[in-house]
């Protein structure tokens, strides 16, 4: 189990690293919504969409190490948390795991309420941006035009000519 936990440290440490930048890159989104800048938006999006590639692939290596600890004999459990193998490692390691457990979830909380407020920012701009084109595409009725005393009257917007020649 000493190799499985080793491994386990490894990619908790790389977990850690990856959402350390998913958190910059979040910082950088927000940035970039408040201040408009498309440009950066499109590049931070494109960096975020990598790190969370990164981080998905990482999780399966994670879960695949978990299974692989529940499968080991004397274990007989078909799914293992990580709270779960902290408690089955020896003494010295359970002191790193329980460390880089903590960081993560510190981490993933403060990158989901980052994302809420991205989220927020992004669906205000939206509606900002749609209630400006609702403003410039309203129908105003035309002004009405005046008889010949100087009243208002009915408004025609379509003539109809008639050729009296042909």
């Amino acid at each position: 189990m000493n190799k499985e936990t080793e491994q386990l440290v490894e990619i908790l440490t790389e977990e850690l690293r990856v959402h350390s930048e998913l958190l910059q890159s979040a910082q950088s989104m927000n940035d970039a919504v408040k201040s408009s800048d498309l440009s950066a938006i499109r590049n931070t999006t494109e960096r975020y969409d990598t790190l969370s590639g990164q981080m998905e692939e990482l999780e399966e290596r994670r879960l695949g190490i978990c299974r692989l600890v529940a499968s080991l004999p004397g274990i007989g459990r078909h799914h293992l948390t990580l709270r779960d193998i902290i408690a089955l490692v020896p003494s010295p390691l359970k002191g790193t795991l329980t460390q880089l457990r903590n960081s993560l979830r510190r981490n993933i909380m403060e990158l989901s309420s980052l994302n809420t407020e991205n989220n927020i920012l992004l669906d205000e701009s939206l509606t900002a941006i749609t209630k400006s084109f609702e403003v410039v595409s309203v129908r105003t009725t035309a002004p009405s035009g005046y008889k010949r005393s100087g009243n208002a009257g009915p408004t025609t917007t379509v003539k109809h000519l008639i050729n009296k020649t042909a």
